[in-house]
């Protein structure tokens, strides 16, 4: 029980923080490149118990108001093994107010355990929905 407390309160502490790009511009400059730091949690389907640890994430626009293309790496931690992950997402956001987003996103992960049992197993078939929210400054 001690991992999702710890997975919350790195949630909240990042939450809080501005993010790099947009907090000191305003919301219609176009960012190029947007670096997201944060925390990932996975939680198994069959009670396989929960995973969690810190994200990395590189975001692109390369069409305004229409796509946005995010590739991030996630080290998953628990008591047994250790899953190093990537992901890339092509999500579409909708602007809710001047000040918010909405995004809604799919795309491929690959996963590869790096410690623990099953060393270097590698899964190369994930798909991983997303949906979002940002506050714009």
């Amino acid at each position: 029980m001690r991992a999702p407390r710890l997975f919350l309160c790195i949630l909240i502490a990042t939450a809080a923080l501005p993010r790099a790009a947009t907090a000191q511009q305003d919301a219609d400059v176009d960012h190029g490149v947007v670096l997201e730091v944060g925390a990932a949690g996975e939680g198994g389907i069959h009670g396989g118990g929960w995973s969690f640890g810190p994200n990395l994430a590189v975001e692109v626009t390369p069409i305004e108001e229409w796509l946005e293309i995010e590739f991030g790496v996630s080290a998953l931690l628990t008591n047994g093994p250790t899953e190093l992950s990537s992901d890339l997402v092509f999500k579409k956001p909708f602007r809710l107010s001047s000040t918010a987003e909405l995004m809604i996103g799919l795309g491929p992960t690959v996963s590869r355990v790096v410690s623990g049992t099953g060393v270097g197993t590698l899964n190369l078939a994930g798909a991983e929905p997303r949906v979002g929210t940002r506050l714009l400054a």
